[in-house]
């Protein structure tokens, strides 16, 4: 990757948004907008007329969505006349993708079993990183519910630990 970073911002290098990682990807260039003070431009049409100052401070909203999107990525924004219309088209890609790569690891979550003698270490590592994964995508899971979802992810070896684990939480 190409360094267009001033050394003196250097603290704010994220990675590149890409066709897995827009939610955390929205999130901080949000952050990275707002405190450079040209949100706005992605968030409000732009006035009627456009002034100078509007002009400037799109531009430099659409240099720093421009700066943070990945090569393949470009070709969603290339055409867009401002920092609002490239926002969108970002976010009208990639919601769509997350939503359905949500549902999958949603899937994923409620199907994967402990097998009879297999890693509880690795089977618990495992549905971790699955709700990261969603957690990532803005699909937040309850303890209580992940803790349900566990129990019911372990085989017949566990069941003295989950009938008393469930004893404990359900009133």
């Amino acid at each position: 990757m190409v360094d267009r970073v001033p050394e003196a911002e250097k603290a704010l290098v994220f990675p590149q948004l890409t066709d897995e990682n827009y939610s955390l990807w929205s999130f901080r260039v949000e952050a990275l907008l707002t405190s450079r003070e040209v949100w706005t431009y992605v968030t409000d049409d732009p006035p009627d007329p456009v002034t100078n100052a509007w002009s400037k401070g799109d531009a430099k909203a659409r240099a720093i969505i421009n700066l943070a999107v990945s090569d393949q990525q470009v070709v969603y924004i290339r055409n867009k006349k401002t920092a609002k219309e490239m926002w969108d088209s970002l976010a009208a890609v990639h919601v769509r993708k997350e939503s359905a790569s949500a549902l999958t690891f949603f899937k994923q979550l409620y199907q994967t079993k402990l097998q009879p003698g297999g890693d509880l270490a690795a089977h618990l590592r495992r549905l971790e990183a699955i709700r990261g994964e969603l957690i990532r995508r803005d699909m937040e899971i309850p303890d209580i519910q992940y803790v349900f979802i566990i129990l019911c992810s372990l085989n017949e070896d566990f069941d003295v630990t989950v009938v008393s684990s469930a004893a404990g939480i359900v009133p």
